[in-house]
Parts: C-alpha cells; structure tokens; sequence
C-alpha cells in the first residue's frame, strides 16, 4: 500500500501559507482547552480569509434577529450581490460558520461566504449560534433552526421562493448543518437541499489512537475533536433516541425523507469517514445523494490553500450544487 501524501501542488502552497502566521502558528493545545484553540482560531482566521479575492459586488446587511427555542435572539446576517431583484422568488441558503462548535463568527467568515455568493448569485442568510461551552446542545443546534425559520417566515420580504431553501455548513457547522436538515424534516419545514463540507457528524469519533496514518496531516486532530464535542455535549451526557441524531447526525438510524445531500470530504481529515458513512447510509435510505472525497488534501484545505486547483475544483462543486436547486 502506498503511503498517504499531500498533493504536490498543495503541499506547495501550504509552505508559502505558512509563512504568513510567522509568530502566530497555533500552539498545541491540550485536550479541553477551548480558551487557547478559540483565541488561535479566531487571531489566524482573518489571514486565511485575506487569501481570498475581494468580492465587491456582495453586500453584507444585519437583518435582526430570529428568537432561538430558550427565547434567544439569534443575529442574522444576508450576504447577497448588491441590486439583486427582490422581485423574483430566488433561492436562498441558510449557512452554519464552522469552528468546533466553540469558535469563529459570522464575521470572520465574512469573506468566505462573500465568495459562494460571489461565484454563485444566490443569497446566504447567515447566523451567530451561540458557541459551547458556555451553552451546549440543543441551543447551537437551535439557533440554527431559528435563522432557517426567520427565512421561511420572511421569504416574500428577501425574494426568496420557500421550495427552494437550503442549508450549508462546513466544518462544526456542517454537522449542525445535517443536524438542521433533521430537525426540519422532524417539524415539517420544507427543505430544499443540504450541503455538508467535511461536516462534525460523529460524537463518537474521538479516539485519539484512531488515526495513526492521518495525524501528521491533520489541520483539525483528534485532540480538537474530542474537546470540540465534549463542549457541545455535556460530558456524561446521556444519548436518548429523540435527542441523538439531531446533535450527533451519523445517530440517526431512519434517514429517509431527508433533503438532498451534497457532501464533501477531505481524504487527509479524521472526519473522512464519517462524512463517506453518513453519505452512504442517505443513499441507502433513498435519499438523492453526491459525494465528492479530495485527495491528498487535509480539513479546511479549500481555506488555507484556496489558489490550488483541488480547491478551485472544490468550490466550483460547491457551487453548482448551490444552484442545483
């Protein structure tokens, strides 16, 4: 078996990325450490997102707020190109920020979602979730629902056609993504599609001898995700069948009636195979369902080296299913 390796091109790039952190490479940080990881995070964030080019036809408004389950009011956010018609019902997408569930912001992911606008033409309504620890299951999860209500309720005021809503998130936020997408077909909200990129989707995936093969890659390591999900679900946590699959989505036993699943994973990501499992149990159920796995490529690849042709290829998927609908 030929050993794992980054692809060349990649490889190359993430030198020259590297460069630019100088003194501020994140340091190692010990399991249950969200403090250090949510400070590393939110400082190198805004220089990753410098990479990308600048996306003046896009428009940023703060709509207000959507009221969360607990009462809540969760910021929303509507990346759209400015003078779109409000006219003409369009699509829209209700996107989820990654960052461990205990990191990031709307804000710094500003640039990125400018940009799937940008390439794309269709509107994203974003949200601040609140981030764990300080709250845990459900209210992040909530809050996400919330901001896909708020669109719901509001589409004829943002031109926006409600049989053609998605959700889409990366990262933690692809996890809360599916979990979303669960919710609304548990309530019978309408749901057009769901687009997980290398989506949190396994509670249980939290071993940190699991990935041998994979830690010399990992940009995202079994480190973070144990802390990641012992911050959103309470440790000692008792999993009910009700509650499970809408905070750990790889749970969910009937996945039929979901919304259409677009999924992408990378081939150097501890998530890899949750993202694939979770792929191939939806197609099973019958669900409609497209999976792209990147080789050579670890979490997050398309942000830290988004000039790489894997990562153009990436978002050009990405944004054909953004349009899909």
């Amino acid at each position: 078996m030929a050993p794992l390796r980054l692809d060349p091109e990649y490889a190359q790039h993430l030198a020259n990325v590297m460069s630019l952190f100088g003194t501020q490479t994140p340091p190692r940080a010990k399991v249950g450490d969200v403090a250090t990881r949510r400070t590393a995070s939110d400082d190198l964030w805004p220089i990753l997102m410098a990479q990308l080019p600048p996306t003046p036809d896009v428009e940023k408004t703060h709509l207000g707020h959507a009221k969360s389950f607990d009462g809540h009011e969760v910021p929303i956010y509507r990346f759209a190109k400015k003078g779109a018609s409000q006219d003409t019902a369009a699509p829209a997408i209700v996107y989820s920020h990654g960052g461990g569930f205990i990191a990031l912001s709307v804000e710094l992911y500003s640039p990125l979602i400018s940009t799937y606008v940008a390439m794309s033409g269709v509107q994203i309504f974003a949200m601040d979730y609140r981030l764990a620890p300080e709250v845990r299951f459900p209210a992040p999860l909530e809050d996400c629902y919330a901001a896909l209500q708020y669109v719901h309720d509001n589409a004829v005021l943002f031109g926006v056609d409600v049989a053609r809503i998605a959700v889409m998130g990366d990262s933690a936020g692809g996890g809360l993504c599916a979990g979303t997408a669960i919710l609304a077909r548990n309530r019978g909200l309408p749901l057009a599609k769901q687009l997980v990129v290398h989506g949190n989707l396994d509670d249980r995936n939290i071993k940190t001898s699991a990935w041998p093969e994979l830690a010399q890659f990992a940009t995202w390591s079994s480190e973070d995700n144990i802390t990641g999900w012992d911050a959103y679900i309470e440790a000692g946590h008792e999993f009910k069948n009700y509650i499970a699959a809408p905070a750990a989505p790889a749970r969910l036993e009937n996945m039929s009636d979901l919304a259409p699943l677009y999924l992408d994973v990378p081939a150097l990501d501890i998530l890899r195979d949750e993202g694939i499992e979770y792929a191939r149990k939806a197609a099973r159920a019958g669900v409609e369902v497209e999976l792209h796995v990147y080789p050579g490529v670890p979490h997050s690849f398309e942000v830290l080296c988004p000039r790489t042709k894997i990562a153009k290829a990436a978002m050009e998927n990405r944004v054909r299913a953004m349009i899909s609908f």
